[in-house]
């Protein structure tokens, strides 16, 4: 598989995201200027973010001196946006945080059916937790994001009273304080609309960065389909797709997508970009109002920035 390298070197320390050594709040908390402006490409999405994820060399531009920074391209990065089921990197990354053995299983319940996306379990269905979280970040399950809110919420009351899922969504926000994402509030588990429930393109740039620290949300967002157990009184395998259109092509190495449809019309897209040699782009595009536009706008991003940068050419042993 073209991920498993950057897997293994986030997995034994070999390679590590530029951010494990400069703290993200302090990025969320800087004055950056972008190494390329926003008006250089013309896109359709109204919000769009490219941060360099690698350690060891900043890219600069061809044919000038001048130095490069983490934010390579943004466009609209702090205008609040609806981040829909790009979310579901927030809620795997709290159920990783929570629940050591991710073979575990639960069983899904009346209380976490759920409109949208990825509707494909039902009430009696016995899964595993890592099972849920290929569901959440290949179809983008909604279910599976609302069972994992409740048996997780569930884990931390640790048979107290309470609202496991209220729980659930505070630990949320008290994670993403602490990834340095200053501008978000997260009020369910799914990125299902809300009122209340926002984010920003450079705050979900930062989320995408802090999920290379997890190879299990690495090995699931790089697979295009994965085949789930289910067990219980409908028991059955069960092959999941990817919801990404371009996780087939070589220079993407996995990624999210977040769809809201209805008067919103938002198409969402974050993805993990090899430039080659180790070097590595998480870019974001947001607000695009039909689905074929964010893939044009990430592409054009990446042409853009494989034609005016020039790339540290030290290969990382």
């Amino acid at each position: 598989m073209k991920f498993d390298n950057f897997v293994k070197k986030i997995i034994h320390g070999k390679s590590k995201p530029r951010n494990d050594e400069i703290k993200l709040n302090e990025i969320a908390e800087a004055a950056e200027t972008p190494l390329i402006g926003m008006d250089a490409i013309k896109l359709k999405s109204p919000c769009a973010v490219a941060r360099f994820v690698n350690l060891h060399e900043r890219p600069t531009l061809k044919d000038t001196n001048y130095e490069g920074f983490d934010l390579i391209y943004g466009k609209n990065i702090n205008e609040k946006i609806a981040p829909a089921s790009i979310v579901k990197l927030l809620t795997c990354m709290v159920l990783i945080d929570i629940q050591d053995d991710l073979d575990e299983t639960f069983e899904v319940t009346d209380k976490d059916k759920a409109s949208g996306s990825g509707s494909n379990l039902n009430p009696g269905d016995i899964i595993t937790f890592r099972d849920a979280l290929y569901n959440m970040l290949l179809p983008s399950s909604n279910v599976s994001a609302r069972a994992v809110s409740r048996v997780v919420g569930e884990k931390i009351l640790k048979g107290r009273e309470g609202n496991p899922r209220l729980l659930f969504f505070r630990r949320m926000n008290k994670k993403a304080k602490e990834l340095g994402l200053k501008n978000s509030n997260f009020t369910n588990a799914s990125g299902s609309y809300a009122e209340k429930m926002h984010s920003t393109a450079n705050d979900l740039a930062l989320l995408g960065i802090s999920a290379l620290r997890y190879p299990d949300i690495l090995k699931a967002w790089s697979a295009s389909s994965y085949v789930i157990n289910v067990l219980g009184r409908s028991s059955r395998k069960m092959e999941i797709q990817s919801t990404l259109k371009n996780i087939n092509d070589s220079d993407i190495l996995g990624g999210k997508t977040g769809t809201l449809s209805g008067t919103l019309k938002t198409r969402n897209l974050i993805t993990l970009v090899s430039m080659g040699n180790d070097n590595f782009i998480i870019l974001l595009t947001a607000g695009a109002t039909f689905d074929r536009h964010r893939y044009m706008d990430t592409r054009k991003i990446i042409n853009y920035m494989n034609g005016h940068i020039r790339w540290p050419l030290r290969k990382i042993n």
